[in-house]
């Protein structure tokens, strides 16, 4: 087969600039205002999606969008080690995403392995026990 060039690609250097918030960024696939250049349009995400309170299923969208938001830094850390901003950032939706998993821990069951401390001691679905894992649904069955 013959060697054939079917297209150049150019990536510009990305830079910090305007970011979305956590729930319009999980929406539009990115939190860099500058990268979204929409290519389709996003079906099925609404912005009032996380506005159900105190249940469940609010948590958790919360608990995907900054997990979302993580992604995109950690991404844009890897190219850009130094920027202090970016770092920041980085650590303060970390500790948020902990507070959040460790809330959903507390009131419904834990979401992965280092959950399990936080609702330990509590009653649950297999009575009063420090080991409370097998308390929320197995994983492919959904939350």
């Amino acid at each position: 087969m013959k060697e054939t060039h079917l297209a150049i690609a150019s990536v510009p250097c990305q830079q910090w600039g305007p970011l979305y918030d956590d729930g319009k960024a999980l929406r539009q696939g990115t939190i860099f205002q500058e990268l979204d250049l929409p290519f389709y349009v996003t079906e099925g995400i609404t912005e009032g999606q996380c506005a159900q309170k105190g249940n469940s299923s609010q948590l958790l969208c919360q608990i995907q969008q900054i997990s979302f938001v993580l992604d995109d830094l950690t991404l844009y850390l890897d190219m850009h080690s130094e920027d202090g901003q970016a770092l920041a950032m980085y650590q303060e939706k970390l500790a948020v995403r902990d507070q959040l998993k460790k809330e959903f821990a507390q009131k419904f069951h834990p979401l992965t392995r280092d959950c399990v401390a936080y609702c330990q001691g509590q009653a649950g679905v297999h009575g009063d026990h420090a080991f409370c894992w097998q308390d929320g649904p197995m994983p492919w069955e959904g939350v």
